[in-house]
């Protein structure tokens, strides 16, 4: 069985080698970015050689930020495979470099990549949850940290390491539900307006809280299951079924997009078909509008080439649609 599955079929594989290695290095580049944030951008890595306490310091914080990263990207993961879709997650190269370049420079951008889902007929509605998911992971983590710091006393930069790890959470919902490009927030935002506004607004307070609030651990303990409540109501209310509501489809610029051309397992490798039009992986016309694109997309069920908006099977009236059941 090829993956992604034809339309149609279960998921029957949840993740791939190459997902691993993805996931992996992107762990690496978010934790060294986060790590940054406690040294002269400049002068980092002479900091880090010339001091053993900094090099320390250095690596327990960019752990520290691995599971904040890994959990988020696993969460959407996750959520897009138990509605029947194909999800994993891959680096994106422009991504890749912005976060290398953010190791050394005072400015931080963070995204090397994302978890890309495909299917048919992902609604708006299946797709907002999938974005969703990720932040409300970084509120439950920030409420386990907080939860957790009577026990784990140890301090960093003045403050209980698990209280510094609760703002790495919070920076890191509050960056991905921006809504723009392919982060998660212009993906609920277009969903449910109310459900952005309430995630953003509730990151935001909580960052702000967790930098300049400093006291006893009994209180951390108390804010640690009021911000578990609020992820159990985020949930309660967003992410429950909703019975006589119109299925929205998506368009597909709104859709993180897998820069691989699969075959379909249906489809005879050895199989030719007629070429109507001249086709080139470096230059095409659309089949779908006829408009020229540089570098176009090819689908990955009938072999035809597209512009980004009509590259995804259900944007191009694909053949292989007609049996999918």
């Amino acid at each position: 069985m090829v993956w992604p599955p034809p339309y149609g079929a279960p998921p029957q594989k949840r993740t791939s080698s190459t997902e691993i290695i993805h996931i992996l290095v992107g762990t690496v580049l978010v934790s060294l970015v986060i790590g940054s944030f406690f040294f002269d951008p400049l002068n980092l890595f002479a900091d880090i050689a010339m001091n053993q306490d900094q090099i320390f310091l250095f690596v327990l914080v960019s752990f520290l930020a691995a599971p904040a990263f890994i959990l988020h990207e696993l969460a959407h993961k996750f959520v897009a495979q138990k509605y029947g879709f194909w999800g994993e997650f891959r680096l994106i190269p422009f991504g890749v470099v912005l976060t290398i370049i953010s190791i050394v420079s005072p400015f931080k951008l963070v995204g090397p990549g994302a978890v890309m889902i495909s299917g048919a007929n992902i609604t708006r509605e299946k797709n907002g949850r999938i974005s969703l998911a990720g932040p409300i992971t970084n509120f439950i983590l920030i409420g386990v940290c907080l939860l957790f710091v009577p026990f784990l006393p140890f301090e960093i930069v003045g403050q209980p390491f698990l209280v510094i790890l609760a703002q790495l959470n919070a920076i890191i919902a509050v960056f991905n539900l921006l809504p723009v490009s392919l982060l998660d927030g212009k993906k609920i935002y277009k969903w449910n307006k109310t459900a952005w506004l309430v995630s953003i607004a509730l990151s935001a307070f909580f960052w702000v809280v967790l930098l300049f609030l400093s006291v006893s651990p009994f209180i951390w303990v108390l804010m640690g299951v009021g911000v578990l409540s609020v992820a159990a109501l985020i949930y309660w209310n967003f992410f429950r079924e909703k019975k006589g509501k119109e299925i929205e489809i998506i368009d597909a610029s709104e859709m993180p997009f897998i820069p691989r051309f699969i075959r379909s397992s249906s489809e005879s490798a050895s199989e030719e078909k007629p070429e109507t039009k001249i086709k080139s992986m470096l230059v095409s016309e659309c089949e779908q509008c006829g408009k020229a694109v540089f570098l176009p997309f090819r689908c990955w069920r009938c072999d035809g080439f597209f512009c980004y908006d009509h590259r995804l099977p259900e944007n191009h009236n694909c053949p292989a649609l007609k049996g999918a059941g």
